[in-house]
């Protein structure tokens, strides 16, 4: 399932997209569905942190009357400001792809972080081209996740948020839900983890992709889902 994002100030070209990437997913027998359609950049933000899954931000570069806080009052906030704002809040990897009737945004989008980048009007087979490209990167990156094997139960290392411990079980917490296994925690950190994972804490072990801050004077890790994971002197990172 495909999960698609539309920022456009003016709505009617929200609903135009939907009409057309509706007609794309249609043409390309892809599943996909409109998680937010949205006219302001904070609402793209905000969704962003919250979201767990990946998704495909189409951003209208060009938006009127916005202003990010902590910048000039006359600073307007446009797409690339949202990309990157996108990437740093995200829980996940996610496609960026532009929008413009402007062609010479081009060049500044595909610098950022954008995968493609679309010339308003375009036409629906330049939008099939775009999302089959999207497809093909995923199942590539797919193909090269690395899997973690817990006591014959193979989960895929980008959805292991921190592995938790107690005596001789340990948890482990994935953006979909937690799971117990029978297993020490030293024996996952010295046997089964990929690179990436990282001891913190006698019981905990942590998927540093996932985190967003680290408190050493208070001994704290944050992860991006706002989760507070204690930090030991012995295994501080």
């Amino acid at each position: 399932m495909l999960n698609f994002v539309l920022l456009d100030d003016d709505p009617s070209h929200n609903d135009t997209l939907e009409s057309a990437l509706k007609l794309a997913c249609s043409a390309e027998n892809l599943e996909g569905r409109i998680v937010l359609k949205a006219t302001t950049a904070a609402e793209v933000t905000d969704f962003a942190a919250s979201f767990s899954d990946r998704a495909i931000y189409f951003l209208d570069i060009v938006l009127t009357n916005e202003r990010l806080p902590g910048r000039d009052a006359a600073a307007e906030i446009n797409g690339l400001d949202v990309s990157r704002l996108v990437s740093e809040n995200s829980k996940r990897p996610n496609y960026i792809v532009y929008i413009s009737a402007y062609s010479e945004y081009g060049i500044a989008g595909l610098h950022t972080h954008a995968f493609d980048f679309l010339i308003k009007p375009f036409k629906i087979e330049e939008l099939r081209a775009c999302l089959r490209a999207i497809v093909r990167d995923m199942e590539k990156r797919s193909s090269y996740t690395p899997s973690i094997d817990i006591c014959g139960d193979k989960l895929q290392a980008d959805q292991v948020l921190y592995i938790s411990s107690s005596g001789n079980y340990s948890f482990v917490h994935t953006l979909s839900g937690s799971r117990k296994y029978r297993i020490k925690i030293s024996e996952l950190s010295t046997k089964v983890l990929p690179e990436g994972f990282k001891r913190i804490h006698r019981k905990y072990i942590v998927n540093q992709r996932f985190v967003s801050a680290l408190y050493r004077k208070e001994g704290l890790c944050e992860l991006k889902d706002g989760t507070e994971l204690p930090v030991s002197k012995k295994h501080e990172p």
